[in-house]
């Protein structure tokens, strides 16, 4: 798997501030939960693919997916909205982690 691939995947994910006002609606849930998916398959890929990025990222996407799994069980939407807020600040620490080894492989 090409990391640019990993990358771009990562830029794909629709975790964005966005949500947050739709978490109101049940298809929020929905959401969630799909993204919770396409995260859980991106962290199989990264292990099996890159495990040296996987290791250096592994904390930050368990936390997001650990966050994700909170709000998907919250019934408070203030709590929901602050959960996914987390998540979708962890997500943009992510991404910036990958994208900087990414650079660093290719110097």
């Amino acid at each position: 798997m090409d990391p640019l691939i990993v990358a771009t995947a990562l830029q794909g994910i629709p975790l964005t501030r966005r949500m947050l006002g739709d978490m109101y609606q049940s298809s929020a849930d929905r959401d969630l939960a799909k993204i919770l998916k396409e995260l859980e398959s991106l962290k199989e890929k990264l292990k099996a693919s890159y495990f040296y990025l996987y290791v250096a990222v592994e904390s930050i996407l368990q936390r997001i997916l650990r966050d994700l799994s909170e709000s998907t069980k919250q019934v408070d939407v203030e709590a929901k909205i602050e959960i996914v807020d987390r998540a979708y600040s962890s997500m943009v620490e992510l991404r910036s982690r990958i994208d900087y080894m990414l650079r660093s492989e290719q110097r």
